[in-house]
């Protein structure tokens, strides 16, 4: 997280940000707050960090694997930054705006109905009007109000995560230990992570699936693109997570720029990016999947730009797999 000012001016704010996580899981804990509980599964997928930990790579890893098997789906999702109120179910074609772009992108890619609102009440909307089987819930960790049948936890890897600060000193939603109320932990890193809690821990990584020319969608070669150049956009919470996927991709990075997290483009951004990337002298200007809904609606330049697509890969997926159904299937709710 970039921070405007340093550390101790923060502090404070962070105490007293601590303090009010601190009285609410109280109160869930000691059953002192309303919980609802949905007659069927639910899997929450959600983070510490406050954006840019990878939830959606996740949440579509989850679809396909479910989807796989025959399970109908529903997906619950706050709809940040959405342009419209109430619960609203996305389930064919329509505006982005009214759903957020990460909505809007998980429909897009798995056509899975996914419901916005506030997260509770579009839990209850969903199990009753579309009867899934399962209901995953997109950013959930936080929101205990509604009750889940496994709670997992994204966040980065555990040597950027153990000495981190809570909002607004930090990037911290709540405080890492906190983790100790989640079913399964995974941890963007590519080694076995090692972590000080009692909880199942998986390490995970963003693997560049496919690269499309924009809008025509034509697929390029993956091999080939190691010999350009790319002038890197996006709007992104973790913007370094990009860059450093790039690199490990083989990707020649000759420039980049990042705006603030769920970013709307207006044609004057995306002329002057057009603009920088011609000078940085990059073949390609590049983006992500959910940067390109956002894209939408704006005159694309007369130059080649390539939206990167990921998928996440999770370290002995197979264990993953049986651990989170074994918890799912044993309909325990926190």
């Amino acid at each position: 997280m970039l921070n405007l000012f340093p550390h101790p001016i923060w502090l404070p704010f962070s105490w007293l940000f601590r303090l009010g996580v601190a009285i609410k899981n109280y109160l869930y804990d000691h059953k002192l707050l309303p919980v609802y509980r949905a007659p069927i599964p639910v899997i929450s997928v959600g983070g510490l960090e406050a954006g840019g930990s990878g939830k959606t790579p996740v949440l579509l890893a989850l679809i396909r694997y479910f989807s796989n098997r025959g399970t109908t789906l529903a997906v619950v999702s706050r709809g940040y930054q959405r342009q419209s109120e109430g619960i609203r179910c996305l389930k064919e074609e329509a505006d982005w705006r009214g759903f957020g772009d990460e909505a809007y992108l998980v429909w897009q890619k798995t056509h899975v109905p996914v419901v916005v609102g506030k997260k509770w009440r579009a839990a209850q909307w969903a199990a009753e009007n579309l009867a899934p089987d399962l209901l995953l819930v997109d950013d959930g960790f936080q929101h205990r109000k509604l009750a889940r049948t496994v709670d997992l936890v994204i966040s980065s890897e555990w040597d950027s995560q153990k000495d981190e600060r809570l909002l607004p000193a930090g990037n911290l939603r709540e405080p890492v230990k906190n983790v100790r109320r989640a079913h399964i932990w995974l941890l963007r890193q590519r080694k076995n992570p090692k972590v000080p809690y009692d909880l199942p821990a998986f390490s995970f990584s963003y693997e560049l699936s496919r690269a499309r020319l924009w809008p025509d969608r034509r697929e390029l070669e993956l091999s080939a693109l190691k010999q350009k150049g790319f002038f890197l956009f996006a709007g992104l919470g973790l913007p370094k997570n990009f860059l450093e996927s790039a690199k490990r991709w083989e990707l020649s990075v000759v420039g980049s720029y990042f705006m603030p997290d769920h970013h709307s483009y207006v044609q004057s951004e995306l002329d002057w990016l057009v603009e920088k990337s011609r000078a940085a002298g990059a073949d390609f200007l590049a983006t992500t999947e959910k940067d390109a809904v956002r894209l939408s609606g704006l005159a694309l330049p007369d130059y080649s730009l390539v939206v990167l697509e990921i998928e996440c890969k999770i370290e002995g997926e197979d264990y993953f797999f049986r651990k989170l159904e074994d918890r799912l299937f044993g309909r325990t709710f926190v």
